[in-house]
């Protein structure tokens, strides 16, 4: 009844783990480190540890990138590695007036990333609802399994942009087994919606930056940020 994806505060500076098309989009180098702990007086509350990459080929109009990410919930956790590649299309290219700096005032962002992530789960971590039911697990289990994500991404100069993605594509099945049974946890496809832009004033000494995001996922409560 919850996200399976994780979850950033700090939405702008992480959109590219989120979004493949926002790969190359910065135009340089572009390198993130995250950690976020949650619930900090809770015993076991979630972490998660994450560093990514991208930059642009401006001649060919493409972006690349990848990260890392380990995030661990309770007796369940991931570690992930992806590469993302995004195709940035300039709009109004014909017309020379309308770019700045080799680069147009309008780009639409279509990427993809492909992801190897090894799921965890620690067996003797947990808790059940009743101590007398026979036990499903008896050891740690762990799966490696391919994965892929799809974005696109719009954006205006500096003053507007907007994005949505899809994680978790392939919606796999992750089966744990044990001496009494199975479980199977199914991988859902997720919808991340990210909107913002940039309100400048004092001749752009200052800036009021607004951002929005939504995030959905069949069978939970939608989250929004703002």
């Amino acid at each position: 009844y919850a996200q399976q994806v994780e979850d950033f505060s700090l939405l702008r500076e992480n959109a590219f783990v989120l979004n493949p098309a926002l790969a190359g989009m910065q135009g340089y180098i572009h390198g993130t480190a995250t950690f976020r702990k949650q619930f900090m007086n809770i015993d076991q509350s979630p972490y998660t540890a994450m560093f990514a990459m991208d930059g642009e080929i401006r001649e060919k109009h493409i972006g690349v990138g990848g990260y890392i990410i380990h995030d661990v919930t309770g007796p369940t956790g991931k570690t992930a590695g992806t590469v993302s590649c995004a195709y940035n299309i300039p709009l109004y290219k014909k017309y020379s007036a309308r770019f700045t700096n080799g680069r147009s005032n309008h780009t639409l962002s279509i990427g993809i990333s492909l992801s190897i992530v090894q799921y965890r789960l620690q067996a003797n971590e947990l808790l059940l609802n009743n101590p007398g039911d026979p036990q499903l697990y008896t050891s740690k289990g762990s799966k490696v399994f391919p994965d892929a994500s799809f974005g696109i991404f719009y954006r205006w100069k500096d003053k507007f942009y907007t994005g949505i993605s899809v994680p978790q594509i392939m919606g796999l099945n992750i089966n744990y087994r044990g001496l009494d049974g199975t479980a199977q946890i199914k991988k859902v496809q997720h919808l991340n919606f990210l909107i913002g832009g940039k309100i400048e004033w004092a001749r752009g000494n200052f800036s009021i930056d607004p951002i929005a995001a939504l995030r959905w996922a069949k069978g939970g409560p939608p989250q929004g940020d703002i």
